[in-house]
């Protein structure tokens, strides 16, 4: 039983593709090539390589490979032996190395082609990882446009509804039960009476549910100043009138005709004086 990978490891392929082997030595080789297809193939890639080196002969390996390749093909330790040689033999000698440098420079042909690849090959997925860097940091200015765009938006709209010398304005208080992280900014404007409220964060109305702000007069009276239904997007409302009230408390019912507010559902809350 053959070896076939050692029998591919001695050289014989190349010389059969090179045309160096004597008669009889092809015809073993052919045989062999209809018993194992992988020859074949063997054959068919050191053919496409000799092609390639044809082709590509301009290629220059590195300077250090380039040493390698003469060690391995002119390196070879003599040591012991007698310096004295026939010239036939050399002239016999040369001749058989002939496939095993052709084999080596295809070699190291083949290695430049393919590095040449590979560092195409990773500059490639460095420009596309720089891209989607590029992408996640676009949408990160477009999301922060939106937020300042928004904030801008609601300035001038509140700047349009009253004036900001003569209004007094008060964050609300947040009810950390309910709703800890609403915002609410209560505005109430000092030559008009008016009560408008800026919203920036509360939760969304249910269905069925609304928000009324009351206000609470010196003695304790409950009034309803106005409702409203909230879906989740920063607005800046009006919600009624101050008149003689102190306090104020931002609750969500059931609708809107409740005459008392549900202290167990206060969002917000602030004190006017």
């Amino acid at each position: 039983m053959i070896d076939i990978k050692k029998y591919i490891e001695s050289g014989i392929l190349e010389e059969y593709v090179a045309g160096t082997l004597t008669s009889q030595e092809r015809a073993e080789v052919e045989e062999l090539i209809e018993i194992h297809p992988e020859l074949a193939q063997e054959i068919e890639s050191i053919s496409i390589s000799l092609s390639v080196f044809t082709d590509i002969g301009a290629v220059e390996p590195a300077s250090y490979m380039e040493e390698r390749i003469w060690d391995s093909i002119i390196g070879t330790d003599f040591d012991g032996e007698e310096e004295t040689v026939d010239k036939a033999l050399l002239t016999s000698n040369k001749a058989t190395k002939l496939p095993y440098i052709l084999t080596v420079a295809m070699s190291i042909i083949i290695l430049v082609i393919t590095y040449l690849l590979i560092e195409s090959s990773n500059d490639l997925e460095v420009a596309k990882v720089k891209i989607i860097e590029l992408e996640n940091k676009n949408n990160e200015l477009i999301k922060e446009y939106d937020r300042l765009k928004k904030d801008y938006d609601s300035l001038n709209t509140i700047s349009n509804i009253y004036n900001l010398e003569n209004s007094k304005i008060i964050v609300m208080n947040s009810n950390k039960r309910n709703a800890g992280n609403s915002i609410v900014l209560f505005i109430w404007n000092k030559d008009n009476s008016k009560i408008y409220l800026e919203i920036k964060s509360l939760p969304k109305n249910n269905p069925s549910m609304t928000y009324i702000l009351w206000g609470i007069t010196q003695i304790g009276q409950q009034i309803k100043i106005g409702d409203f239904v909230y879906d989740g997007i920063s607005k800046t409302i009006e919600v009624g009138r101050m008149n003689g009230v102190v306090k104020f408390i931002l609750t969500e019912e059931n609708n809107t005709k409740v005459s008392h507010p549900n202290m167990a559902k206060v969002y917000t809350h602030t004190n006017v004086y």
